[in-house]
């Protein structure tokens, strides 16, 4: 099966955090969610709710953590825009767990999003994103005040945003990908919108 471009660019980066091999854990076909941009992505509370939703304890999948009608919301696009989101399998489930979600239009891509979650590396942050940085080969910058520390940078026509952010003994790595015309800023309101998750 033929890896979408925005696919290859969430896996180089994951490549090198990687502390063992990679595995499928599921066969199980995709799962797929739809969201129209008229659906209500904001998290908005209830009267007398919260607004800030409470960190998950565990992860267990990119689409869930970034709904589809999210990224319409945030990367614009009118009332009948419809994103699809898409699940890959999760690599490495049972020692370093990675969800990807890949967003889409029919054939075309329009982002990829993989959350990894790395066992006992929570002082890890700096020297995972410092890796990320010097491994891309490209002009980057850091984002402070994004997580636990983050960079973007642009390489082959892509816009890539890596986040970590400490969760108890693990880090949790959030990597953004996309058409390098997608404005940075937007990349940085998806990691913040997915940060107060996890």
């Amino acid at each position: 099966m033929r890896r979408p471009a925005l696919f290859g660019s969430l896996a180089a980066v994951a490549a090198l955090v990687a502390l063992a091999g990679t595995g499928c854990a599921t066969t199980n076909p995709d799962p797929v969610w739809v969201a129209a941009a008229s659906a209500d992505p904001s998290g908005a509370a209830s009267p007398g709710g919260t607004t800030t939703p409470a960190r998950l304890p565990k992860v267990t999948s990119a689409c869930e953590l970034l709904p589809a009608a999210v990224v319409v919301e945030v990367l614009g696009g009118s009332r009948s825009t419809r994103i699809t989101a898409t699940e890959r399998p999760v690599q490495d489930a049972e020692t370093q767990p990675e969800y990807t979600c890949v967003y889409g239009q029919g054939s075309r891509e329009v982002l990829a999003f993989k959350a990894s979650v790395l066992p006992d590396r929570a002082d890890t942050a700096t020297r995972t994103i410092d890796a990320i940085a010097t491994a891309s080969k490209a002009k980057t910058t850091r984002l402070d005040k994004l997580g636990d520390g983050a960079v973007s940078y642009v390489t082959d026509g892509y816009r890539v945003l890596a986040a970590t952010v400490a969760y108890r003994d693990e880090l949790r790595l959030l990597v953004f990908s996309g058409p390098s015309i997608v404005p940075q800023d937007r990349l940085v309101e998806l990691a913040n919108r997915v940060l107060a998750k996890v």
